[in-house]
């Protein structure tokens, strides 16, 4: 193979997977990605109820070992929401595992969001993130 086709395939590959043409990929707001790891759904995930949704989180994403996970179909309605509790020690900078299981409304769609938030107990908009996983159902 020449070279210059080799390299043509990998710059068109890193297209395509920047481009996330290889399936749904997790959003983020406010940096979340440095907040939330180790999800078990994974994006573009068959989910049924109820949901359990665990992970790890670091400490300043929770306000009182807590922040709200909530699921929600195409069209943006909310089918479930409960909050994830922590499972350790939350008042720190480290990722602490957390746990969640809630049932959620049939949905009228194929597609939706698991999304977790940010308890942001300041209120300030600048101090909102979520971690958004797409699913279907």
């Amino acid at each position: 193979m020449k070279p210059y086709i080799l390299i043509s395939a990998i710059v068109a590959m890193v297209v395509l997977i920047g481009a996330g043409c290889f399936g749904p990929q997790i959003t983020y707001t406010n940096n979340a990605e440095d907040y939330v790891r180790n999800v078990n759904i994974k994006p573009g995930q068959k989910v049924t109820s109820p949901l359990t949704v665990t992970g790890e989180a670091k400490g300043p994403w929770y306000f009182e070992a807590n922040f709200l996970v909530k699921l929600i179909d195409a069209n943006g309605k909310v089918l479930g929401q409960r909050g994830a509790q922590a499972q350790g020690e939350w008042m720190t900078e480290n990722y602490v595992p957390f746990k969640v299981e809630f049932s959620f409304s049939p949905a009228t769609t194929t597609s939706g969001t698991l999304i977790l938030e940010r308890d942001n107990a300041s209120g300030l908009p600048q101090y909102d993130a979520s971690y958004n996983i797409p699913i279907t159902f």
